[in-house]
């Protein structure tokens, strides 16, 4: 028998933009974004002009040569203060998508911080006064059954919305 030659046909690639947004609709830099196939496997990721970004706008990020397909595209880093964008799915044809994703700004997180002051039999010690000192700055004063105590027994000082860290 005769070896039979055969052509692969060539994919069918475009361009795929994506332009970060802040709430407001001004474009933030600095984000990266990374696109995954339908079985959740990373095919490429770029980040607002770096090498592999074919476009040099601040906040827009184009992906080139990506085949045509359906794809999830997350943002892994964003703008210093902001939180990353919802992940999106994206339905990319030959012709230029453009996507775009908004960032939300950042939010602290917050928690809570119980202190507990007991004698030595073990009774509580109302109307005691404590100020937090930590990284983020200094909290307080706060006093039981004081302003800013959520706890009602006596000796037991909570305080809620102080920002996570350590005091």
């Amino acid at each position: 028998p005769e070896p039979v030659a055969t052509a692969e046909q060539p994919v069918e690639t475009g361009m795929l933009s994506v332009t970060n947004l802040g709430p407001d609709g001004s474009r933030l830099g600095d984000g990266c974004f990374v696109l995954t196939d339908t079985a959740n496997e990373p095919v490429v990721e770029v980040c607002d002009n770096d090498a592999s970004d074919f476009d040099s706008t601040p906040g827009v990020v184009a992906f080139g040569g990506i085949p045509a397909g359906q794809y999830t595209l997350t943002q892994t880093t964003t703008a210093e203060g902001f939180s990353p964008a919802a992940p999106a799915v994206v339905e990319h044809g030959v012709e230029a998508t453009v996507v775009e994703m908004v960032s939300q700004p950042a939010t602290e997180e917050t928690g809570v911080v119980e202190l507990v002051a007991f004698d030595a039999d073990g009774n509580p010690i109302g109307d005691q006064c404590y100020t937090l000192v930590g990284v983020s700055g200094s909290f307080g004063p706060f006093c039981d059954n004081g302003e800013g105590d959520a706890a009602a027994d006596p000796g037991v000082l909570t305080v809620q919305g102080l920002p996570v860290g350590t005091y």
